[in-house]
């Protein structure tokens, strides 16, 4: 009997290992006249250490000056500097699909955001939905908010980093123009800030933990079945949503309550992104998923 079970498990293992190689040598062919990194064409593998090391831009912009407009750089994977190719591509009426790759950003395994809907169709009907709230044309306190933020930030910077005669005050400007840019979006899409200013600090980690975890999401998205892992619902329900173990949860919290409220309101005119994506018919979960990604 045991003899018996090594025999098929060996036959297992082999035809699994033949298919393997006819998949890869196919996958291969099918490619094989785009110039692309040694290797490329058979391993994700120069996608995923690119990603890890937090340098794919470069490495890609580094390729399309070696190999030319159109490079292989996986399997599958092509990438092109070609303006002509990317309005092809991106064209209202596309026949291009999206990858599997937008999966690695959607942190609400069972939401779908316009970031990460495949289906053309679905896509564009959500985008007209959204359109409206992304270009401020309902609103017209956009530019009294940004007004707003940017001169909150100039007193900021006048009140706290404002060297005198006797005194030097060093700012590490970088991080202060990140708390801006995380101001000015959450008055834009939810009409209160996130509190970056008001507290001189990366409020709720955020900053922190998705400059952190944005090479593991970029490698996430060249391994599919690491995507399928993460979403399953054993390790959903190890993750709790309060938790900061992607990077995300507090912020989920955060948005969750600000649409909580705003649902619970009277209605208003539409004075931000939230107000628009509610007048035009998203749902609940529809407007968690998305305002998390509007962050």
């Amino acid at each position: 009997m045991n003899s018996s079970f090594c025999q098929i498990a060996s036959a297992i293992v082999g035809l699994s290992t033949a298919i393997a190689i006819f998949e890869t040598i196919r996958s291969w062919l099918r490619l094989r006249h785009i110039p692309g990194p040694p290797l490329a064409g058979f391993s994700r593998l120069w996608l995923v250490w690119n990603s890890l090391k937090g340098r794919l831009a470069y490495a890609t912009e580094e390729a399309s000056g070696k190999y030319g407009s159109l490079v292989r750089v996986g399997p599958n994977e092509i990438i092109s500097s070609d303006p002509d190719v990317w309005r092809k591509i991106l064209g209202v009426r596309t026949e291009y699909r999206r990858s599997d790759w937008f999966e690695s950003i959607r942190w609400n395994p069972d939401g779908e955001t316009l970031g990460t809907t495949l289906d053309n169709q679905a896509h564009k009907k959500l985008r007209s939905q959204l359109a409206p709230g992304y270009s401020g044309k309902e609103s017209n306190d956009h530019e009294k908010t940004m007004d707003r933020t940017i001169n909150k930030f100039v007193n900021f910077l006048g009140e706290k980093y404002l060297s005198t005669e006797n005194a030097f005050r060093q700012v590490d400007i970088s991080e202060k123009l990140q708390y801006f840019s995380v101001e000015v979006i959450s008055n834009l899409a939810f009409g209160k800030p996130f509190g970056n200013l008001d507290r001189d600090e990366d409020s709720l980690a955020y900053i922190h933990t998705t400059t952190k975890h944005l090479p593991l999401i970029g490698v996430a998205g060249f391994l599919p079945w690491l995507i399928r892992i993460v979403r399953s619902p054993i390790i959903k329900g190890i993750i709790s949503r309060g938790s900061d173990a992607m990077g995300l949860g507090e912020v989920v919290v955060w948005s969750e309550n600000a649409i909580s409220e705003r649902l619970a309101a009277e209605k208003r005119p539409v004075k931000d992104i939230l107000d628009s994506f509610i007048s035009h018919g998203l749902t609940k979960a529809q407007l968690e998923g998305e305002m998390v990604g509007v962050m």
